[in-house]
């Protein structure tokens, strides 16, 4: 009895180890198909509900494999590519002719961009974990920083893992992947993270000494050309202001605020001499009434 026992316990772990592994051996089978690309949308009658179809299976695919094993990062990577190509199938399909501004505030453009980057993020947290059941590969790492729309921080992210994990590459990799971080930065402009990594690039690789003071010529360059575009257009804005043309100031005489002054005085002086005259003529009224009365007594 406890033979059997022990030999159910068994199969059901072999059944659970073999059922982590089906995702490996999916991401492998279908490589070609998790690679940021669109050549499967390269159908010349390209079928939306079909394409949407397919990756909404990887989707389900993905999801089956987060609840069986939530400490696996490859599904992870695997719903977060199927979100940025639905985003690339709906560009080529039900977005096709939107303008970019409109296109890049779409609210399912957003919530695709958020989705996807918000897994591959997750997927590289438990690929560094202790726990992990399996770890990405260095493929899944490249599909993830191919995408065009990756933002630099994810971008790096996913870079400085893939220098973990591909050390024995040696010096030549390790510097193209510092290159490409600090590109990623300077592509969106982000001039204060781009030369952050210039100065990790001095410490760790000095012998590119004349090509990082290159690099950071190249950003002084870009950021002069955008503040003089941003001048530019601050001077055309003046010119389209219509000025108000200011109140001519009238001229004050010399010693003008002396003269005012005189005058103000010599107001007050009259106005307390008729005051005293008005006040002496009532008494004076008073006591001729006064008097008139007594003398008729």
């Amino acid at each position: 009895m406890k033979l059997l026992i022990a030999l159910i316990f068994l199969l059901i772990l072999s059944a659970s180890y073999a059922e982590s592994k089906d995702i490996e051996h999916w991401a492998k089978e279908n490589q070609e198909l998790l690679r940021f690309n669109s050549s499967f949308l390269s159908v010349v009658n390209l079928k939306y509900a079909e394409k949407k179809k397919e990756i909404d299976s990887i989707i389900s695919v993905a999801n089956k494999n987060i609840l069986e094993d939530p400490n696996n990062p490859v599904p992870y990577f695997i719903r977060g590519m199927a979100s940025r190509k639905t985003i690339t199938l709906n560009n080529k399909t039900i977005w096709k002719g939107i303008s970019r501004d409109k296109y890049f505030s779409h609210p399912d453009f957003l919530a695709l961009t958020k989705s996807a980057y918000s897994d591959y993020r997750k997927a590289i947290e438990l690929d560094k974990s202790v726990d992990a059941t399996m770890h990405l590969t260095q493929d899944m790492l490249i599909a993830m920083t191919s995408d065009v729309l990756l933002p630099p921080d994810v971008a790096e992210l996913i870079m400085r893992r893939e220098l973990e994990i591909g050390e024995e590459r040696g010096d030549h990799y390790y510097q193209n992947t510092y290159i490409a971080m600090y590109e990623s930065y300077l592509q969106r402009k982000n001039f204060e993270e781009a030369r952050r990594i210039l100065g990790e690039m001095a410490q760790k690789l000095p012998s590119m000494s004349d090509r990082i003071s290159n690099m950071r010529k190249k950003i002084d360059r870009i950021e002069a050309h955008e503040a003089s575009i941003a001048k530019q257009k601050i001077d055309h804005q003046k010119v389209l202001t219509p000025k108000t043309s200011p109140k001519p100031k009238q001229a004050k005489p010399k010693d003008g605020n002396k003269l005012v002054d005189k005058v103000k005085e010599k107001d007050k002086s009259s106005d307390y001499w008729l005051l005293l005259v008005l006040v002496v003529a009532l008494l004076c009224f008073i006591v001729l009434i006064v008097y008139a009365i007594k003398t008729r007594k």
